[in-house]
């Protein structure tokens, strides 16, 4: 809470900052101090300046159709002559003794150009009427509260705990009273203002060599030009006119287009002013560079390692640090942080870099986000991955529903401590890891669990989990109710009915697999099943096809196939393969299924078979390409296989594959690349070679 009050009550001391003015050498006479004052009371200075400056009052004035008011000092007079009236006013949130940027959003509707103003320039006017601003918003009930604030220093998942309230669920956001300071649970529905914060070195806009950002927001940048330029920069606020001072230094240029009797305006160290000198530069404003930030994320299963490439990073949000924020459900929190370090970053070409991602210990989900440069908090989201540093047991998901909680008390505890007593204890006999993933409250007090289950000891999955489920359902509880108890991560064995019984073995999620019996249907493709659900919900089994046919029957070469997929796979059994489809490529799409499960289990076993692998891999290329198609179209098959063989040609001593295939050329040990009629592999280490890809033409 005082980490709070304090970043608040610097935001509540950071309304001005200083504009200095410099004085025009070639025109004479001072202009008097005077004072516009708001609608709101509020007092605004023009400060004497010489002849010829440009001014705006201190701080700015907004007229009745919110646009920004200037006047010249010319001749010891202000033009306008008069007083001008201020119906805003507006105030700078960028202190120079600390370099924070604030913007605080306002409750009502705010037109187009007050949005310009107060996106773009970091200027915002505070009606009186603001007074509660959200800090911190939960992305999911009872989940930690996340800073909304756009900064590297405040992206962390917050430390600021508060009880989680059984009477009013939803109230997912934190709100700060601008008065007292004083934080508070309320509804994310009511209307708040929102505050975001950056520093002033912050990379807002990916700007051309030599510009500046015109803001944040903005996607426009400021380029000093010597030839006359097709947008030449007009200042709008004192924002614009301190950036341009700054990027000047001690030189002058031409900025807008408006004269003055001969004169034009410039801007410089001598200020924002009229001149008659020669100036050998223009102020021009062009687009920020756009580019296409992509984020992947990749989990190296057999190293245990899980890595993140950014492709443009240049087009992320930053500032010293790399402003990349991944996240994992991996713990017992709803939503963690996870420390990422930079290990790899090439600029050119097609610029990368290269993160490498802290594990935690059980298995989880993994994302990353960041913020898109150029805009006003657009995110750009990596893929979701499974991932874990070690893999002691199995995991599953249950769903229970708790039919009495406390329904008159907040409870000052963690979210693991929602899980009832009865829970645990079912679980005692074996060694095992509970985890809350999901919680929806229902306003009777009743609630529904999502729970995550890791166990810490490698049994085989089908027998463990049958004996925890007979567990879960073996006796009526008083408090909870089993709804669902799945594995997360396979289909567990099942049988279906398709004009004769079929059974369907043990499947990872997102597989599609045969039955064990034949079954092919009456279009000649074999019956399929594929598991679907998620890590987090656990894994259910799709609808299988339609009923078999007896009127066609597999190939020969196909039931040869799936009679070794239980035998142990040596050289001789996939040159068997081999020459069977060099004989007779018409396997059926079933037959480029099972070749596609021999391959599999060759990446779980035996990676020294590569050899044989290469030239099994080029024979199924060869098979008909409407078996191929129809595989992959119905049960990922070539994808699959693709998955195989790389994991194979990565774990492989290339260098007894080169002995075997008789290369007598001196070989790069850093590169390798083994090719056929129908097949080519390329194996290399990208840092350390230097070559991240082949081009083929054909």
């Amino acid at each position: 809470m005082k980490a709070c009050r304090f970043f608040f009550e610097l935001c509540l001391k950071c309304l001005l900052v200083r504009i200095s003015f410099a004085v025009a050498n070639d025109l004479h006479g001072t202009c008097a101090t005077e004072a516009s004052v708001s609608e709101e009371r509020e007092k605004a200075e023009w400060i004497a300046k010489e002849n010829g400056s440009i001014v705006f009052s201190q701080p700015a004035c907004l007229d009745e159709n919110m646009n920004l008011i200037t006047r010249v000092c010319l001749n010891g007079t202000w033009i306008p002559p008069h007083i001008p009236k201020c119906s805003k006013i507006i105030k700078n949130f960028c202190p120079v003794y600390e370099s924070f940027c604030f913007f605080i959003s306002t409750t009502e509707q705010i037109d187009e150009k007050q949005k310009t103003y107060m996106n773009g320039h970091s200027l915002v006017r505070i009606p009186k009427f603001i007074k509660d601003v959200v800090l911190f918003k939960r992305s999911q009930p009872f989940g930690p509260y996340e800073p909304l604030a756009l900064d590297i220093h405040n992206a962390n998942i917050s430390n600021i705990s508060y009880p989680m309230n059984m009477t009013e669920p939803g109230k997912d956001c934190a709100v700060i009273d601008v008065e007292t300071t004083d934080v508070r649970q309320e509804y994310c529905n009511n209307n708040y203002s929102q505050l975001l914060v950056y520093k002033e070195d912050d990379i807002v806009d990916l700007c051309p060599d030599g510009c500046v950002s015109a803001g944040f927001g903005t996607k426009r940048c400021y380029c000093i030009r010597r030839n006359k330029c097709e947008n030449t920069t007009i200042i709008a606020s004192p924002y614009d006119q301190d950036i341009l001072m700054k990027m000047l230094g001690n030189r002058e240029c031409y900025v807008g287009d408006s004269k003055l009797d001969g004169f034009r305006s410039s801007i410089g160290k001598n200020g924002w002013r009229y001149t008659r000198n020669s100036l050998p530069c223009t102020i021009c404003t062009v687009r920020s560079l756009q580019v296409d930030t992509k984020m992947i994320l990749y989990f190296d299963e057999s190293h245990r390692s899980l890595s993140l490439t950014v492709y443009h990073p240049e087009g992320i949000f930053r500032n010293q640090y790399d402003m990349i924020y991944c996240y994992t459900d991996a713990t017992k929190a709803l939503k963690s942080r996870v420390s990422i370090k930079r290990v790899f970053q090439d600029d050119r070409h097609v610029p990368f870099a290269v993160y490498e991602l802290k594990l935690e210990k059980y298995m989880g989900m993994y994302w990353c986000e960041a913020f898109k440069i150029g805009t006003t908090g657009e995110v750009v989201k990596s893929n979701s991955v499974i991932a874990y540093k070690k893999k002691e047991g199995n995991e599953y998901a249950l769903k229970i529903f708790v039919n009495e909680t406390c329904t008159g008390c907040t409870m000052d505890k963690d979210v693991e401590d929602l899980i009832p007593d009865e829970i645990p204890k079912i679980f005692r006999h074996i060694r095992c890891e509970l985890r809350v993933m999901k919680v929806h409250l229902y306003p009777n007090g009743t609630m529904d669990l999502l729970l995550h289950i890791s166990t810490g000891r490698r049994r085989e999955i089908i027998k463990e989990y049958y004996d925890l489920r007979d567990k879960l359902y073996s006796k009526r509880r008083s408090k909870v109710t089993v709804i669902s108890f799945k594995s997360a991560e396979y289909c567990l064995p099942s049988s279906s009915w398709a004009g004769k019984k079929l059974t369907w073995p043990l499947t990872k999620i997102d597989e599609t697999k045969l039955p064990d019996e034949p079954c092919l249907l009456s279009n000649g493709l074999p019956n399929s099943r594929t598991c679907k659900g998620s890590f987090i919900e656990g894994a259910d089994w799709g609808e299988s096809s339609e009923f078999c046919t007896e009127s066609i029957l597999p190939s020969p070469a196909a039931e040869y196939m799936r009679s070794i997929i239980e035998q142990n796979i040596t050289n001789e059994v996939l040159n068997n393969i081999t020459d069977i489809m060099t004989e007779d490529n018409d396997i059926g799409v079933l037959g480029v299924y099972y070749v596609a499960q021999v391959l599999k289990k060759v990446s779980e076993e035996n990676s020294s078979l590569a050899k044989q692998v290469a030239d099994l891999t080029d024979g199924l290329m060869s098979v008909n390409s409407t078996y191929l198609k129809a595989a992959q179209e119905h049960m990922n098959v070539t994808d699959d296989v693709l998955d195989a063989v790389e994991t194979i040609f990565v774990q492989a001593d290339t260098r007894q594959l080169v002995a075997e295939v008789d290369i007598s050329e001196v070989v790069d040990p850093k590169m390798f690349i083994y090719q056929m009629n129908n097949f080519i592999t390329y194996k290399t280490i990208p840092l350390e070679s230097n070559v991240t890809g082949i081009i083929l033409y054909g």
